[in-house]
């Protein structure tokens, strides 16, 4: 075992075989060679039969060290929210080698609540239980995490009844009180009120002191300035570049810049048009689709 590294992630590739197959359009048009035409989500490539497959993390190449805070930056289904998975073993890898060294602890949307119909109390005690903890060592614990999550009474009332920011208080509480050498966390800090994530930030610095690893996914460039120091950016499931939080960010805001400005040109460009049919003709279209060879425009003459 490698002491320097928490993480070690070396050629990891994710595949999802799709089990339905692609209309014979489709057939047609990709004649079996992987699409580049969607700009969201793994890359997509078909085999005999039209039968899709999803590549949604390829040859993945990562080491972060023990006590680093590393963002996880990209559009949607860039495939953040996979590779934090990966690292959590709760998805195997296709090809290449995923190793964690110490104790993970998880804050994921899909944890927030164990069982709906059980008591914060109770799912305290499920969620210790999850993270590898002795009913003795929940038992020492409970009251810290019950101070710590603020819910006053709603601790012996349902998780149903629970808002998402409660539910983000109770397990945040219950993953940051059993001290992991590794914590991974899946968009859930900027949730709650700005005094509870104060806490959560003081919180996670005391974690960070005895040297545990934190590794934050969040589309929110402040939430990664605020918690990280260094920033991964995973593009349509490959990395794209790594370093220091505002280089990696600033790489990334150049690059989504880029179809914005088009799509502004395009709006320029149509409001004059619009003006100089004024009386003739009517133009709409939406800001939010980029206008190609005028797909996209709907233009209505007057009689």
């Amino acid at each position: 075992m490698d002491n320097d590294f928490a993480i070690k992630l070396q050629d990891v590739t994710l595949e999802i075989p799709a089990k339905r197959r692609l209309p014979h359009r489709a057939r047609r048009e990709t004649n079996g060679t992987p699409s580049s035409s969607t700009q969201i989500g793994g890359r997509l490539s078909y085999g005999r039969g039209s039968a899709a497959t999803v590549t949604i993390l390829e040859d993945v190449s990562i080491n972060i060290s023990r006590g680093q805070r590393v963002g996880l930056i990209g559009a949607n289904g860039a495939g953040k929210s996979t590779l934090l998975r990966v690292m959590a073993g709760i998805y195997f890898p296709t090809r290449g080698l995923a190793e964690t060294y110490g104790k993970v602890s998880t804050l994921f949307p899909e944890l927030l609540g164990v069982r709906p119909d059980a008591t914060g109390l109770e799912n305290i005690v499920l969620t210790g239980i999850l993270l590898g903890l002795t009913r003795k060592e929940i038992n020492r614990r409970i009251p810290e995490i019950i101070e710590f999550t603020e819910l006053g009474d709603y601790i012996y009332m349902p998780i149903r009844t629970y808002s998402s920011g409660m539910r983000t208080r109770l397990v945040l509480s219950i993953a940051t009180c059993i001290s992991p050498d590794i914590l991974l966390v899946d968009e859930v800090i900027g949730t709650g009120d700005k005094s509870f994530r104060l806490k959560a930030k003081d919180r996670l610095n005391e974690m960070m002191t005895s040297a545990n690893t934190l590794v934050v996914v969040s589309q929110s460039p402040e939430i990664i300035r605020e918690f990280c120091t260094e920033a991964i950016w995973l593009d349509r499931g490959q990395v794209r570049a790594v370093g220091g939080v505002d280089e990696v960010l600033g790489k990334y805001a150049a690059d989504t810049a880029r179809p914005n400005e088009g799509m502004i040109a395009d709006s320029k460009a149509l409001l004059a048009a619009k003006d100089s049919l004024a009386g003739t003709a009517v133009l709409n279209w939406s800001n939010d689709i980029p206008i190609t060879n005028w797909e996209g425009l709907l233009v209505s003459g007057k009689p």
